[in-house]
């Protein structure tokens, strides 16, 4: 019997350092496009320049990107789409054709919250610190926000979108008192994840937004099955 050649379709994870593919990631695609691989590739920045040649070479559909490679591949995309444009940062290409596309999930997750929840108004501030606030702030720029920084939650203004970053328990109560008072209740992006539920208040958390942004991602990453006809 002749031995048949086993050729997935081939996906990865680009990193800087060691790292290992999301296997959730790996399981969704092989769900809807069938026999796949997601591999780890572990680049020096200093290499970055060659990840689109290694693609073509290697026939690769997509790469989901980490870390500090998310800003660094988009000087050697051949295109990228309007949400890695905004956010200056690109954490899935994908295979179109015979070229290359940037994309933002978390812009793109954070672009269809709002459009769900019908955010009316281009006003956001944020407050406290936190790992994604950088990101999600470049985000909402990105979508003609003008986002302004609180130093104290002693009064709050009156915004659309109100982020809040990682702060004391004494401010978070503070702020979930005042939130109450505004005449117009702005949707919450809560990183914190500490804020809970509030009635009558839309609220992000983030395993809410990264739920979204890994679900974008792997609707990218299968297009490029789709669009390349395979």
């Amino acid at each position: 019997m002749k031995k048949m050649d086993y050729q997935p379709i081939i996906f990865g994870t680009l990193c800087e350092h060691k790292c290992k593919a999301d296997s959730w990631t790996a399981r969704k695609i092989a769900d809807i496009v069938g026999e796949s691989v997601m591999l780890p590739f572990a680049v020096e920045k200093r290499h970055i320049k060659n990840v689109i040649l290694t693609m073509k070479l290697m026939d690769i559909m997509g790469l989901a990107v980490e870390g500090g490679h998310r800003k660094a591949i988009t000087k050697h995309l051949p295109s990228l789409d309007a949400s890695a444009r905004s956010t200056g940062s690109a954490d899935v290409i994908v295979r179109r054709g015979r070229s290359f596309k940037g994309y933002d999930s978390i812009a793109m997750a954070l672009k269809e919250w709002c459009r769900e929840i019908n955010v009316r108004g281009k006003r956001a501030a944020i407050i406290g610190q936190n790992p994604l606030a950088k990101t999600v702030t470049t985000a909402l720029k990105g979508q003609g926000f003008k986002v302004s920084s609180l130093r104290n939650a002693k009064e709050l203004p009156n915004v659309n979108v109100m982020i809040l970053g990682n702060m004391s328990t004494t401010a978070l109560k503070s702020i979930s008192s005042q939130l109450h008072k505004l005449p117009a209740k702005p949707a919450i992006i809560d990183l914190s994840g500490k804020l809970g539920s509030l009635k009558g208040i839309s609220r992000l958390g983030p395993g809410n937004l990264d739920r979204r942004a890994r679900s974008w991602r792997v609707e990218l990453l299968t297009s490029a099955v789709k669009d390349n006809h395979l």
